[in-house]
């Protein structure tokens, strides 16, 4: 638990071993590099202060975008971080902070080809009537998330 040697080892076979390593070795880089490089869901036995790493959260969120969720508040707002989490699962803009939920790039990276992942959007997103003529063209089904002012205009 305690030896850095042993539990790299241990992560070379399995990352999810991380969570029987000492609560120091949960909170250093090269150890927590090393579990989310073997299963990226590893990330959750890391300290909270190590998931506000970029470079560990980026590991993570390359192998499982879905591990945004576990990503410290500030790395939330990370627009480079949250694009590439988008990008392979547009679901994972649910995890965004709240300013890059607004944010035109980061929502049309996320909607792809699935307009409902527009529920997620702020709602000055759905409510911007170029942004949105522009994904309604490319899918019409986004027309059922835009904002209601939208809809009846």
């Amino acid at each position: 638990r305690r030896d850095r040697q042993v539990v790299l080892a241990a992560l070379d076979l399995s990352g999810f071993a991380l969570q029987f390593a000492d609560p120091v070795l949960r909170d250093d880089k090269e150890i927590v590099l090393a579990a989310v490089a073997r299963h990226p869901d590893a990330l959750a036995f890391a300290s909270l202060a190590i998931r506000g790493d970029k470079d560990v959260m980026m590991a993570a969120v390359r192998g499982s975008p879905s591990t945004l969720e576990l990503a410290a508040p500030h790395l939330k707002d990370d627009k480079e971080l949250v694009l590439t989490a988008v990008k392979q699962c547009g679901f994972t803009l649910k995890f965004a902070g709240d300013h890059l939920k607004a944010d035109q790039d980061v929502v049309r990276a996320a909607v792809g080809t699935n307009a409902s992942i527009l529920e997620y959007a702020s709602k000055s997103v759905r409510e911007n009537r170029d942004f949105m003529l522009a994904l309604v063209e490319a899918n019409s089904s986004a027309m059922a998330y835009a904002g209601t002012a939208l809809r009846k205009g």
